[in-house]
């Protein structure tokens, strides 16, 4: 019997319209839709499901917890694990693609990775990025993006505590899979494969407040490098 399919999001107010279409597009995929409202109440949690189809299933808070929501919001699922943005389109053969180069690889494989150098002084200066919009080869990557992501289940039983901080997934996950000794992909693709919707549109998004130094509650470019550089040898890095 194949194994199930289940794809996680989480989403805040203002970002109505683009998850509504980010979860359109990968729901015929999958079996299951779960998704965290950040700060939404359960009125408007179901004025922004409503007319989708009927796998997509939503609980919210109304606090804004941040973006690790997307992997607490379900938990002892077994099979697949599909982990989403609600700022991205996702292509009708995203969860066979990505399935098969999780298979081939033996770990978690993301549409999006980073590499990062040595001396690493800081994420803007001290990584390369292998980025969903363009082409890219297989490639084994440090850190891996959680919106555009695929893992087993068994990959993925992460616990409040793996988040210490908000807004953050992204690095945290990483480290949680490298402490298990799990070896981390960026899955090939051609450009434009993913499609993004308008960072403005949406109210922005964690890395795009981080390059412009907003100060906002999704500007944790800075606390990210710390993080890293806190976690050097797990990397293998140099701190300059």
């Amino acid at each position: 019997m194949a194994l199930a399919h289940l794809a996680t999001m989480a989403t805040m107010p203002g970002r109505v319209a683009s998850f509504r279409a980010a979860a359109a597009s990968i729901s015929p995929q999958v079996d299951e839709v779960h998704v965290h409202f950040n700060a939404y109440s359960s009125a408007a949690m179901g004025d922004a499901l409503a007319g989708l189809p009927d796998n997509v299933a939503g609980v919210c808070s109304e606090d804004n917890l941040g973006d690790q929501e997307k992997f607490l919001v379900t938990s002892g699922a077994e099979g697949w694990r599909i982990v989403c943005d609600d700022d991205l389109v996702y292509p009708p053969d995203f969860v066979d693609r990505m399935t098969f180069w999780s298979s081939s690889t033996g770990g978690p494989v993301s549409a999006l990775g980073v590499t990062l150098r040595s001396p690493f002084y800081d994420l803007a200066r001290s990584c390369a990025m292998h980025h969903f919009a363009r082409a890219v080869d297989l490639a084994p990557v440090d850190l891996l993006g959680t919106g555009v992501l695929c893992c087993r289940a068994s990959d993925a039983p992460f616990t409040r505590a793996d988040f210490p901080e908000p807004n953050m997934a992204d690095v945290w996950a990483s480290i949680a899979w490298r402490r298990r000794g799990l070896c981390l992909h960026v899955a090939p693709h051609d450009a434009g494969w993913v499609v993004a919707s308008n960072p403005r549109a949406t109210g922005g998004t964690i890395w795009s407040e981080g390059l412009r130094g907003t100060g906002s509650f999704l500007d944790t470019r800075a606390a990210q490098s710390r993080v890293i550089r806190e976690h050097a040898d797990l990397f293998g890095l140099v701190i300059a």
